[in-house]
């Protein structure tokens, strides 16, 4: 219901598109709504979608990391039905206290669940039926594990009792869809798939009947299951009319946005929120590359024909160059350390319609290409994890420092999170909502 980067300048948050959404019978939920800046504004578009969903009969997911009790009351004020953002067992009370459902989570980029599940068995209270598990859309190395059951095993070896980590997973979900009388249970008339357990402390089924058919037995797939093409579904690739340009990747002079000659730094304080580094100035190359952990990182909107730049610290150390088209956005985000392999390491994903790159040395040392809207690829997912992994791998052997390299860089163009953003405008500071540097053209 609201875009994660801003600005909308191609108007795809329109009310008429979100309601054609809304009506369509497979949505089940409008979210999750992360701009929260909206509800605490009144901004009236995203109020009167809210009350369309609502109308509808469907759920709205909230988006409410660090909120306030004050601030989760307003929003379920509106109608946000349930949040998946607690980080401990106060935050999973205040949401049950103002009637949203409470999600626990483990993801890649925040596994939280054993923490949760202490600190809620240390407040001695008792486990609810608002309570949902969720693996937030953990990256692929991390479904190395599995998924729901990985989420359900996690839970079940940090305390939670067994019987209340099944039903989180299954009745608990389907009863806040308002699908309960369907899914969700084995019952007469139900559509549940069942699942057949060795024991019950261990979710990874032996056996898996979908429909009346045995899809899986003995931990082997023995149907054929049809593969999804989802370039079926997302039309076009990532593409650039323009010739990558030497230009792109100098520093601003005085002939330049705002007569400015130095760029703004931004350092990155964990795996996703970024913050003005106002202490450090750096004015060409030579002083860039005297900082270990600084980059110049551009934002090329191939669209508008307009560059963001700023000077990034924190996220790798000696990282030469780097390309993606994997972000929040639809624009190409490069960050190096040597502006001719940053333009390689363009010039790389672009061939590819999208992807994610990196350059050292004058060699291609990773590439995984995206094609399909520049975000996905039709690879299985054995291969997607070993890419994944792989890259993973690089990042940290070259000083990443927090949990998920992918995470970080999807929010790096997401303006629902604190503090600073790559947008196609400039650089977007997220509490004002304001440019506080703008882009250039190309």
């Amino acid at each position: 219901m609201d875009s994660q980067t801003l600005p909308d300048p191609e108007g795809v948050f329109q009310r008429e598109r979100i309601k054609e959404l809304l009506d369509h019978p497979l949505v089940i939920q409008a979210g999750e709504l992360t701009d929260w800046r909206g509800i605490l504004d009144e901004r009236e578009e995203l109020l009167e979608g809210m009350r369309y969903a609502l109308d509808l009969g469907k759920r709205i997911e909230g988006h409410h990391p660090g909120a306030s009790y004050q601030t989760l009351a307003l929003a379920a004020a509106r109608g946000v039905g349930a949040c998946h953002e607690s980080m401990k067992a106060e935050e999973l009370l205040h949401r049950l206290q103002v009637g949203m459902y409470a999600t626990l989570r483990h993801s890649s980029i925040r596994p939280d669940l054993p923490k949760l599940i202490t600190e809620w068995l240390e407040l001695d209270l008792p486990w609810s039926p608002r309570m949902m598990l969720t693996s937030d859309g953990a990256t692929a190395p991390m479904l190395r594990n599995g998924v729901m059951d990985y989420t359900i095993r996690v839970a079940i070896e940090s305390g939670m009792p067994i019987e209340e980590a099944y039903v989180m997973a299954t009745l608990n979900p389907a009863t806040y869809y308002g699908m309960d009388t369907e899914i969700g249970g084995i019952a007469p008339g139900r559509l549940a798939d069942i699942l057949l357990l060795t024991e019950k402390n261990n979710p990874t089924p032996e056996t898996v009947i979908a429909n009346g058919l045995i899809i899986v037995q003995e931990g082997l797939v023995v149907a054929k299951v049809p593969k999804s093409q989802m370039s079926d579904y997302v039309s076009g690739s990532l593409t650039m009319e323009e010739m990558v340009s030497d230009q792109w990747f100098l520093f601003p002079d005085k002939t330049q946005a705002l007569s400015l000659d130095t760029l703004p730094v931004i350092c990155m304080i964990n795996a996703v929120i970024s913050k003005l580094d106002e202490t450090t100035v750096i004015h060409n190359w030579e002083e860039l590359i005297q900082i270990p952990d600084a980059m110049l990182a551009v934002l090329i909107d191939p669209k508008t024909k307009q560059l963001t730049k700023a000077i990034l610290r924190g996220f790798a150390v000696e990282l030469e160059a780097l390309a993606t088209s994997f972000h929040a956005s639809t624009e190409f985000l490069v960050l190096g350390r040597n502006p001719q392999s940053m333009k390689a390491a363009l010039q790389e994903i672009m061939a590819s319609k999208g992807g994610v790159a990196i350059i050292e040395k004058g060699e291609v040392l990773f590439h995984i290409p995206l094609p399909i809207g520049g975000k996905m690829t039709d690879e299985s997912m054995e291969i997607v994890m070993e890419k994944s992994e792989r890259f993973t791998t690089l990042m940290k052997e070259r000083g990443y420092r927090f949990d998920d390299p992918i995470y970080s860089l999807l929010f790096f163009t997401a303006t629902h999170l604190p503090f600073v953003r790559f947008t196609k405008a400039g650089i977007y500071e997220v509490k004002t909502g304001s440019l506080i540097y703008p882009a250039t053209p190309l």
